[in-house]
């Protein structure tokens, strides 16, 4: 039973840590974005950062801008 829910809980961590690059990737897309000047896209690629972790600075930092 304590097994069990040891590997349970290091899927959740698994697919969390999955989440946050996920999130790192569409920041990095804003930040591209942004340097071209295509606002909305940026805007965009903010959103889903943001989505996949509410907790990613750039992405709400991009958002800002």
């Amino acid at each position: 039973m304590i097994s069990r829910l040891k590997h349970q809980v290091n899927k959740i961590d698994f697919c969390k840590k999955i989440l946050k690059e996920i999130s790192k990737s569409f920041s990095n897309r804003a930040v591209c974005h942004i340097k071209l000047k295509e606002w909305g896209m940026a805007d965009q690629m903010c959103d889903e950062a943001i989505n996949y972790d509410n907790e990613n600075e750039k992405g709400r930092a991009s958002k800002v801008k």
